[in-house]
């Protein structure tokens, strides 16, 4: 089998076991690797450790939503900030949902995080 798609192979199968001893035998096996990105990977993790075993213990626990939160708020920020272009923030205008009230203030206004 290839190195790469061993790689690939062994990181997949850490994270759908989700077992701590698994990460350890993956960490192990590629933390001196002859393949800078591959050894760069694999000491990253090294370096979070405790954050990436702890997602493994508590897969159920996710901050996705408050990632989707801060990302739709950011996204508020560059469409009205101008850089999408003048054609665009007024479509975005027309075609919103929101009334021109909320549109203004997520404009103009910094929203609180």
């Amino acid at each position: 089998m290839p190195y790469l798609t061993e790689f690939l192979t062994d990181c997949y199968h850490v994270f759908d076991t989700a077992e701590v001893k698994e990460l350890d035998i993956f960490l192990n096996k590629y933390k001196e690797s002859e393949f800078k990105p591959i050894k760069k990977y694999a000491n990253s993790l090294l370096a979070d450790y405790s954050a990436v075993s702890n997602s493994l213990i508590y897969k159920d626990i996710s901050n996705g939503p408050l990632e989707a939160h801060n990302n739709r708020i950011k996204f508020k920020h560059r469409r009205c900030g101008g850089r999408a272009g003048l054609d665009l923030l007024n479509a975005y205008f027309v075609l919103s949902s929101h009334t021109f009230e909320k549109l203004y203030y997520y404009c103009y206004h910094r929203v609180p995080v």
